[in-house]
């Protein structure tokens, strides 16, 4: 694993435009997200995230998402989000606000809670982590 975590910083406007665009994608409105709040999309699903990490893993998780350039992350606490380095990815709580980790045509996502949840959604990454890890159904949070 790389020792960088960010490629960069991104501008507030671009953090803003992402912004309007979680809102109208994932009814993201940069806090609290599924399963802490309710929303009208069901491609969603959270674990617990303690299971998800010490079970399925972020090394699985890079595997499966191995096609992925780029992937963007938006912090509660913060006005500027980052692009991460792929190969560092490991999207989990870390008491710096609710996060989320998309790509920029945000097919799927990821959201990491104070309350030890990280929820995915979007039917493409559902399919490849019940496909990758056959026993998630028992950490559903």
């Amino acid at each position: 694993m790389k020792n960088q975590y960010y490629i960069r910083e991104l501008t507030e406007d671009e953090t803003d435009k992402l912004n309007r665009s979680l809102l109208q994608v994932w009814e993201i409105t940069n806090s609290y997200w599924y399963p802490l709040k309710e929303i009208s999309r069901h491609d969603v699903i959270a674990f617990d995230a303690d299971a998800f990490e010490s079970t399925f893993g972020f090394e699985k998780l890079r595997e499966i998402l191995k096609d992925t350039k780029e992937i963007y992350e938006i912090k509660e606490w913060k006005d500027k989000g980052n692009i991460v380095e792929f190969d560092s990815l490991e999207p989990q709580y870390d008491g710096e606000g609710e996060g989320f980790w998309f790509t920029k045509d945000m097919k799927w996502i990821i959201y990491c809670s104070h309350e030890d949840s990280i929820t995915f959604g979007g039917e493409s990454i559902i399919q490849i982590i019940k496909e990758n890890w056959k026993e998630c159904d028992k950490y559903i949070w």
